[in-house]
């Protein structure tokens, strides 16, 4: 997932608007320098990628609750919707129209909520801010002589490695297809709802 974000960063930054869409601090700040600099026109536009993304994950939060891990339809349903959203958002972005950065922000907040919600706040997917973060807390205390939690870091440094990678397919598609480029990690979503919703249920637990 994040290669897929990354990957839709890339081509949203690449792209005919040159707008991030998948985190929210730079475009936050994007706004509040734009307000500071009386372009309202350009805090508007930034402030409401923002609010979009808001919106894909209160989307999430209706469909997957924190702690109900094995909740393979619903989301399985989170991904299609984002997959569906990703595909909407390229259609109109190759046409021109700018509201297809915010649909591919909401689909993002969407990826993000979903992964919050089932991974209880230790993964974010959408940014790599926390997981730099906390690879530098871990790495500063193995220097300090503490162990080392290898399951966490190796999971952590695969998510930036992911991000990254994402984002390198992007540009390198974009430059190939255009925004064209966002059929991919819209593919990618719709091949992991179908994933999700195949995972089987939990036998409940019966206690004599």
């Amino acid at each position: 997932m994040c290669g897929v974000a990354g990957w839709t960063n890339a081509v949203g930054l690449l792209g005919v608007f040159h707008q991030a869409i998948t985190h929210v601090t730079g475009t936050a700040t994007q706004a509040a320098a734009a307000f500071a600099g009386g372009d309202l026109a350009a805090a508007a536009l930034a402030g409401s990628i923002v609010l979009s993304f808001l919106g894909g994950a209160v989307i999430a939060g209706g469909l997957v609750h924190g702690g109900e891990v094995h909740q393979g339809r619903r989301y399985g349903l989170a991904l299609l919707i984002e997959a569906l959203l990703l595909a909407l958002a390229c259609l109109l972005i190759t046409q021109g129209v700018q509201t297809g950065e915010h649909i591919a922000a909401v689909a993002a907040g969407l990826q993000n909520g979903l992964a919050t919600r089932v991974s209880g706040a230790v993964v974010r997917t959408t940014h790599i801010t926390g997981l730099v973060t906390d690879i530098g807390l871990t790495v500063g205390a193995v220097v300090r002589g503490r162990g080392l939690d290898v399951p966490r870091f190796r999971l952590q440094s695969a998510l930036v490695v992911g991000f990254v990678v994402g984002a390198v397919g992007g540009a390198l598609a974009y430059d190939v297809v255009g925004t064209k480029a966002l059929l991919v990690p819209a593919a990618a979503c719709a091949v992991l709802a179908i994933g999700a919703a195949l995972i089987p249920k939990p036998e409940p637990q019966h206690h004599d």
